[in-house]
Parts: C-alpha cells; sequence; structure tokens
C-alpha cells in the first residue's frame, strides 16, 4: 500500500465514511470501529476492529 492510499483512508475516517461527497461507509461503522473495546495492554491502549485506539480522558 502506498502512502497516498493511507491518507486517503484517513480523510475518509476524518469524514466519517464519506469520499468524493459519497458515502461509501456507514458513519455508525466508522465511530464503532475506532470505539475503544477490548484492553489489552494498559501502555497501548485498546484493541478494535484491526485498529489500536486510546481513550482520551
Amino acid at each position: 500500500m502506498r502512502v497516498i492510499n493511507l491518507v486517503k483512508i484517513g480523510n475518509m475516517y476524518l469524514n466519517k465514511g464519506v469520499w468524493n461527497n459519497n458515502q461509501i461507509v456507514l458513519e455508525s461503522w466508522m465511530e464503532d470501529s475506532t470505539a475503544p473495546q477490548y484492553l489489552t495492554y494498559r501502555d497501548i491502549g485498546y484493541y478494535t476492529r484491526h485498529w489500536w485506539t486510546k481513550r482520551i480522558f
């Protein structure tokens, strides 16, 4: 995967699943896919749908 493709995926996440004015992934799925679910390591954070996430307080 090229860096530009990762940038596109990141932008799609920031735009809640919208790419080129088209909703290609459900906004609810995008939010759920980044919500902390499983605390695996306290130093790393939570794991959810192939992403590592960290809860910010």
